[in-house]
């Protein structure tokens, strides 16, 4: 069966579960999480999405127009933003960057 094409992918039936070394390090480990997931998408992940930081907030979570998704239109996001400059605003003088700027030091002998 690995090596059927798939000819239409919106028809596509396979599973491909993940490894169990994969499964053992996931985030979300609680049968709850998929289940809730899984009955309501949008919520859920307008629920996630509340736990960034937004420069403008979405005005619709998801946009389905087969087989198009646009997710959080009209909304304002930085990755950056959300990753270093909110891990520096908790975390203060105890970022990582001196332990990057140790790790390019040691890469270039």
């Amino acid at each position: 069966m690995a090596d059927k094409a798939i000819e239409v992918l919106l028809d596509e039936k396979r599973n491909f579960p993940p490894p169990k070394e994969f499964k053992k390090s996931a985030h979300a480990r609680s049968a709850s999480i998929l289940n809730s997931a899984r009955k309501n998408p949008q919520a859920f992940w307008a629920k996630a999405a509340k736990e960034l930081d937004w420069f403008k907030r979405w005005k619709k979570v998801l946009e389905w127009k087969t087989p198009w998704a646009k997710w959080f239109t009209g909304g304002k996001i930085n990755a950056s933003y959300n990753y270093l400059d909110d891990h520096v605003e908790r975390m203060g003088d105890l970022t990582d960057l001196p332990y990057l700027r140790c790790l390019c030091n040691e890469a270039r002998g």
